[in-house]
């Protein structure tokens, strides 16, 4: 069974690019299973894979890194109802130290043995880590994203259809600064293509034993502590079409962010109704895009879960 752990700063599009090489996967005759580390709930990345007929399980209440031996079972019962060619195991968006705490035990002392600690970032957010600009994130949660992408076997640098040609030679550039030799692709997991390239990058991939990364316990605590999260449910019905009750019920949770002083680190949207779930993800560096988004949307019925996260 090859299994790849995932890790990446809230909203990256981990769920997006997994969800993405299951289908490329599935559709080439395997057979795979995800663990995701869901909150909440409604457990909306559990619901949101199992509609796109992905067999899920799923870590509650904490991340891997605190919840070794559910994740060591949640693999088990994969196992068992699966049997699984292939697993993607996605940690939660504010993860820390998952060489030390999830892939250096499951290497030394399970049957299972990931084939990568698997990183993905925003090409945006990168792009001004290179440029040394201004992150929107206190220093606490700032380094817990640059850890996530220092502990990394490879660096999947997504969203690049958000940025420039330019942009993407800049990162090329100065990158080694950052990371040295670390392995890197670019993609963007609405890419049929970049998918593809992707999981054969990944597949070449053989992690091993490695010393831990210079964490500071602390200063992840802190971040932690800055990052408030909360669910919300509402149930919707119209004569005719919810669409803009969801634009005013997102446009007011925005500005109620706002009015309190806080960062938007990553707010997901599920929208259940008769037909297949819809997802929207909104990230600090999203404006409108969310609104595209849900430019066909139609229905005069649904259930909508908002789950956020941001800093205090």
């Amino acid at each position: 069974m090859e299994l790849y752990l995932f890790s990446g700063f809230l909203g990256s599009g981990k769920t997006t690019t997994i969800i993405a090489l299951s289908k490329f996967l599935m559709g080439q005759g395997k057979k795979v299973g995800v663990v995701t580390n869901d909150q909440g709930k409604y457990l909306v990345d559990t619901a949101f894979m199992k509609a796109n007929d992905i067999p899920a399980v799923d870590v509650q209440s904490g991340c891997f890194c605190s919840n070794f031996q559910d994740l060591v079972q949640q693999l088990d019962e994969l196992k068992e109802k699966v049997d699984p060619d292939i697993v993607f195991a996605e940690s939660i968006g504010s993860a820390g130290n998952l060489v030390g705490t999830v892939l250096q035990p499951l290497l030394q002392r399970s049957s299972y043995k990931p084939k990568a600690l698997v990183s993905i970032v925003d090409a945006r957010l990168l792009m001004r880590v290179i440029n040394k600009e201004y992150l929107p994130f206190s220093d606490s949660v700032t380094a817990t994203f640059m850890n996530q992408m220092i502990e990394s076997d490879i660096l999947i640098i997504n969203k690049i259809d958000m940025v420039t040609l330019n942009d993407m030679d800049r990162i090329i550039s100065g990158f080694p600064e950052l990371f040295g030799d670390k392995a890197f692709i670019f993609q963007s997991a609405l890419s049929a293509t970049d998918i593809k390239k992707t999981y054969a990058h990944i597949k070449a991939l053989e992690s091993t034993v490695k010393e831990d990364i210079l964490f500071d316990a602390h200063l992840h605590q802190k971040a932690l502590d800055r990052l408030e999260w909360s669910e919300e449910v509402f149930e919707l019905e119209s004569d005719a079409n919810v669409k803009q009750t969801i634009v005013t019920l997102i446009e007011d949770l925005l500005v109620k962010h706002k009015q309190h002083g806080h960062i938007i680190a990553h707010i997901k949207v599920l929208i259940e109704n008769s037909g297949k779930p819809f997802k929207l993800s909104i990230s600090s560096l999203d404006s409108d895009e969310w609104r595209d988004e849900l430019e066909e949307f139609s229905s005069k019925k649904a259930k909508v879960i908002i789950n956020s996260r941001v800093q205090k």
